[in-house]
């Protein structure tokens, strides 16, 4: 295939053995983008010292986009495998997505050590454990996702202030909100337009991910959910410019008490708001009040709200239902 511009496998057991090899050799002058999902099996037992790295991933010359679907247990080899791509591509790729079949917590910082820099880079999905102080320099990047797990510590990220100057787009914990929107003066603050919390980014219609993880990282209790979003909110009016996209998830939650959230901090320009609620499913007309309650004060052209999908959160053929999602324009 010596013309291939973009190669897809996002499978499992789609890869054989010579095909990762032969696409990469045959292809390397054409080959734009590859996403892969990483085989096990054949990455285990070979001689790391004997592995002829240097064939496996040639000078892919046009190379710029990687997405990467990583095993549960990832090999020395394939860690090798990884670093040597990552860091013969550097300087020209624009959009790199790693992510963990497992729902064990899972560091990528290792696979950046060949990386100094990615002076293009502007799409970047990680891991929502990984070292961000540890990455390579990325002045581009403009969109950034940290991926949940199921066991995803709790921990704050660790963000330098002069990391992700012209970030537009996030996708975090609500935890990690505030080191991405500082309430500082002294520093550049970052122009991020849209705010999806957390996990919820990937359904191309709603802008949101039901996963069976998604509710673990929203507060539980009520009134912690309410100074969750008290805070959350406060954070948004720290933007470089005016936050006009959010999305996040809540546990059972009144809607009608959304406006006294967003008005103290003058969240006024919102154009789609996005909410993942878990629960009973509220009264159409609850909605309708809370929109217009809303609109009297904003922007809001787009009000979004969906019940969490049961088939994810409890797996089995006889407690699946469809997502309801309910749309108020």
């Amino acid at each position: 295939m010596p013309n291939l511009v973009r190669f897809s496998a996002l499978r499992t057991s789609i890869i054989e053995p010579d095909t990762l090899p032969a696409l990469l050799s045959t292809a390397s002058q054409t080959l734009e983008s590859i996403e892969l999902y990483m085989p096990t099996a054949l990455w285990i037992g070979h001689d790391t010292r004997s592995l002829p790295f240097a064939s496996l991933c040639p000078l892919l010359y046009r190379l710029r986009t990687v997405h990467l679907v990583l095993p549960t247990l990832v090999s020395p080899n394939m860690t090798a495998f990884i670093t040597h791509l990552l860091g013969s591509t550097a300087m020209r790729l624009e959009t790199l997505k790693l992510s963990h079949r497992s729902s064990d917590s899972f560091d990528s910082t290792p696979f950046f050590s060949s990386a100094h820099s990615w002076p293009v880079l502007q799409t970047l999905c990680l891991p929502s454990e990984t070292n961000l102080s540890r990455l390579p320099v990325s002045p581009g990047v403009r969109k950034l996702e940290l991926n949940l797990s199921s066991e995803a510590p709790h921990s704050h990220v660790t963000l330098p202030p002069s990391a992700f100057p012209v970030l537009e787009e996030l996708h975090c914990k609500h935890q990690d909100l505030p080191a991405f929107l500082p309430n500082y003066r002294d520093i550049v603050r970052r122009p991020i337009h849209t705010v999806v919390l957390p996990g919820y980014g990937r359904d191309a219609e709603y802008g949101m991910d039901a996963s069976r993880h998604a509710m673990r990282h929203a507060p539980d209790d009520p009134a912690h959910m309410f100074t969750t979003l008290r805070r959350v909110f406060a954070s948004l009016s720290h933007s470089a410019i005016p936050v006009t996209h959010l999305s996040f998830a809540i546990k059972g939650f009144k809607l009608l008490d959304l406006p006294s959230l967003f008005l103290p901090h003058g969240i006024q320009v919102l154009e789609t708001l996005t909410i993942v609620i878990d629960g009973e499913q509220p009264d159409v007309r609850i909605l309708v009040h809370a929109r217009k309650a809303l609109c009297l004060h904003q922007l809001l052209q787009d009000f979004w709200v969906c019940d969490a999908a049961v088939a994810c959160i409890h797996p089995g053929p006889d407690r699946q239902r469809p997502v309801q999602t309910v749309i108020c324009r």
